[in-house]
C-alpha cells in the first residue's frame, strides 16, 4: 500500500497516517470534544423528530412500519425519535455527532446499524441487536 502525502497536510495528519487509523493523538481527541461542544452550544446539532423522519423518507406514514432509514450527515446528536420505528431493519446514521444509541434497543428487528463517523465512545447494547 502506497500513501501519497502532499506537503500541504498538517504534521498531525501525517502522524495519524503513520501510526495507523485507530490511534488519535491527545490533541486530536481534545479537538473533537471541543468541536462537538461548540456545535452543540451554537444549536447546530439536531435531534430527530417525526417530521424529520417523514421528510427523510419523503412521505408521512406510520413510523412503526418504517424498515429502512437513512439519516446521514444531518448533524444528529441523538437517536431519540428513531426508536419509534419498531420494525426498523436497516438504519444508516453515519457522519453525525451521535454519542449514545441505546434507544435503538427498542428496534428488535434491526439487522444493520451504520454509525461510522460519529462520536460513539462505547457500545452498551443488549444481545438482541
Amino acid at each position: 500500500m502506497v500513501l501519497n502525502i502532499s506537503e500541504s497536510m498538517k504534521p498531525s495528519s501525517r502522524r495519524t497516517i503513520s501510526r495507523g487509523y485507530s490511534q488519535k493523538s491527545k490533541y486530536e481527541k481534545q479537538r473533537e470534544i471541543e468541536t462537538f461542544r461548540n456545535a452543540h452550544e451554537r444549536g447546530y446539532l439536531k435531534s430527530p423528530t417525526l417530521e424529520s423522519i417523514w421528510n427523510n423518507i419523503g412521505r408521512k406514514c406510520n413510523v412503526e412500519e418504517i424498515r429502512y432509514l437513512n439519516m446521514n450527515r444531518i448533524h444528529l446528536h441523538k437517536v431519540k425519535s428513531i426508536d419509534l420505528c419498531s420494525r426498523l431493519k436497516i438504519c444508516v446514521l453515519h457522519s453525525n455527532y451521535i454519542t449514545n444509541f441505546e434507544a435503538l434497543e427498542s428496534c428488535p428487528e434491526l439487522l444493520l446499524l451504520d454509525l461510522h463517523g460519529n462520536q460513539v465512545s462505547g457500545c452498551k447494547l443488549s444481545t438482541k441487536l
